[in-house]
């Protein structure tokens, strides 16, 4: 995966379930690397891909108001389903992963789409 990613792992743990956390439109932000560190607390291997870091566009903090743009403004879709399967790729090689069990938790537009979009070739 040529993008940016957050990985977050459990203390103390031979392997692991693993759970790939998809973000909002925002991107990446403090609030979902927050969540993937939840996540390595409850005792998962989590990871946190950025997609829009492939474009060099970084995630937006919430705010009140609407941002002027939003992260996932342009993102390629059949990039972004390709850079999901690499990320689940990066994972199932990972020696600290229990391949038997997987998670997803999304959000929003990114999760909702990509969620689907693994499933099938063509976009919703």
């Amino acid at each position: 995966m040529n993008s940016n990613a957050y990985i977050a792992r459990p203390h103390g743990a031979s392997k692991s379930p693993a759970v790939i956390v998809l973000n909002d439109d925002l991107g990446l932000n403090n609030r979902f690397r927050e969540l993937t560190r939840q996540f390595a607390q409850a005792g998962f291997v989590a990871l946190a891909p950025h997609l829009p870091s492939r474009s060099k566009t970084p995630a937006v903090e919430p705010r009140q108001g609407s941002p002027g743009r939003l992260a996932v403004a342009g993102l390629d879709w059949y990039q972004s389903v390709d850079d999901l399967r690499a990320a689940f790729t990066f994972l199932e090689q990972d020696p600290g992963v229990d391949a038997a069990g997987w998670r997803s938790c999304g959000e929003a537009f990114v999760g909702s789409t990509l969620r689907r979009g693994s499933l099938t070739e063509d976009p919703p």
